[in-house]
């Protein structure tokens, strides 16, 4: 049951992921957005990337998310409690105006309201509001080791330039939210095209964005592949929707990679099936057209999607190639795989060998990481015993835990363009 609380008020929320919900019905012609900032003990940001908002949609690690508008004003931000770094003491919630002349006197209905799994938990609303240009809404602090929400309602007449002196934001002497390069931008008019047309995918389109940036891939552009093991074996993966998962995370990476936000797509057992591109358009009900088809189900064979792809490359090319390559079972081709990724080292595609089962069910896979006699490592490999029992920020940090290396690699090689 929720409780509603009093300005100053405070209650216990749990420990978990939790959605707050920032709410406002603003006059005609008025622009405002929340934020999040994560405060250290001292009340203050650590550095300008503790200020989520619409433009910066995430903390580095994840734990805090800038999750859309609301329908009606006002924004959703996600945040992960029990993943929050030790040295975040409280993450604050406000809003700001950007209207010049316009004040909260404008504002009805201004509330926040925190949620786990959809249900609320406390709320407040906020009442009384004249010259403020900027406001804290609420925040959630930590307690012995547990999390609590407090109503705060504290209003700054200067903006978003108040909310910055107080707690440590760089802004320019005009009131503006922190600039972000060309790359960021992009992102979030991606993340923009997501929440519109595919909102399944948000988070997963965060937790990429997330990886990217910590690595300094956000302003890579590379051509995803998946190439997907439809052997006799992988019938189950299709029913129980493992592999329409690894398709939504490959998607959702596919976007930020690829200006067409296409993943292309090969199948195989022993032979080479085509089949029709992934997009956020055909992704629903995708897995269910692959089990109608009467062609595949054979054996394993992982020579010919290896080939078949390395024919298609040229050395010196300015764009890589990404290929997510997932399998369930042992292959029957070793010879024919070993000379086929030999070849390609001297191509500009990275193999990123995923395998669902245990690692050491694939011994062959765990050697091909290591080869020897490649031009330069052109080969990941992990393994998965649940591609659903994974979280999304994990996967993606290990499906690009290799990547950058290579990168690296094959522009010192000239096998990609500089």
């Amino acid at each position: 049951m929720s409780t509603e609380l009093s300005k100053g008020a405070n209650a216990p929320v749990p420990t978990a992921e939790l959605t707050v919900e920032v709410s406002w019905q603003a006059a005609p012609g008025m622009d405002l957005d929340a934020s999040a900032l994560l405060l250290t003990e001292a009340g203050k940001v650590r550095s300008d990337d503790d200020f989520i908002f619409y433009n910066q949609p995430a903390s580095a690690d994840g734990t805090v998310r800038h999750a859309g508008s609301l329908p009606g004003g006002g924004d959703r931000l996600v945040v992960d409690a029990g993943r929050l770094p030790a040295a975040i003491d409280r993450v604050a919630f406000t809003a700001s105006i950007h209207t010049p002349g316009r004040t909260f006197a404008e504002v009805n209905g201004a509330r926040i309201a925190v949620l786990q799994n959809g249900a609320p938990v406390v709320s407040y609303a906020i009442g009384g509001l004249s010259t403020e240009t900027a406001l804290v809404f609420g925040e959630l602090y930590r307690r012995q080791g547990a999390w609590k929400f407090r109503a705060v309602g504290q209003g700054y007449s200067s903006g978003l330039k108040g909310i910055a002196t107080e707690f440590g934001i760089s802004v320019d002497d005009e009131p503006a939210p922190p600039a972000v390069d060309m790359h960021k931008q992009r992102a979030v008019d991606l993340r923009k095209k997501v929440e519109s047309s595919s909102p399944v995918l948000l988070k997963k389109f965060d937790a990429a964005q997330v990886s990217l940036e910590k690595k300094g891939l956000l302003s890579e552009r590379a051509e995803v592949l998946l190439v997907l093991d439809v052997s006799g074996s992988s019938r189950s993966l299709f029913r129980s929707g493992a592999y329409q998962e690894l398709i939504d995370r490959f998607v959702a990476a596919a976007l930020l990679f690829d200006d067409n936000g296409t993943l292309d797509t090969w199948l195989f057992d022993h032979r080479l099936h085509e089949a029709e591109s992934i997009t956020m358009a055909n992704r629903e009900g995708w897995t269910d057209r692959q089990l109608q088809r009467k062609d595949i189900w054979g054996m394993t064979e992982y020579a010919q999607p290896i080939e078949k792809i390395a024919d298609g490359l040229v050395r010196g090319a300015k764009m890589p190639t990404y290929v997510a390559f997932i399998t369930d079972g042992a292959n029957h081709d070793k010879r024919a795989t070993t000379q086929a990724l030999k070849r390609a080292s001297s191509l500009p595609a990275f193999f990123q060998f995923m395998a669902i089962g245990k690692e050491d069910d694939f011994p062959f896979l765990q050697r091909l990481d290591e080869l020897t006699g490649r031009e330069i490592d052109n080969a990941g490999f992990f393994a998965l015993s649940d591609p659903k029992g994974i979280s999304d920020d994990e996967f993606y940090d290990k499906v690009m835990i290799e990547f950058p290396d290579w990168l690296a690699a094959a522009r010192r090689a000239g096998i990609l363009a500089p």
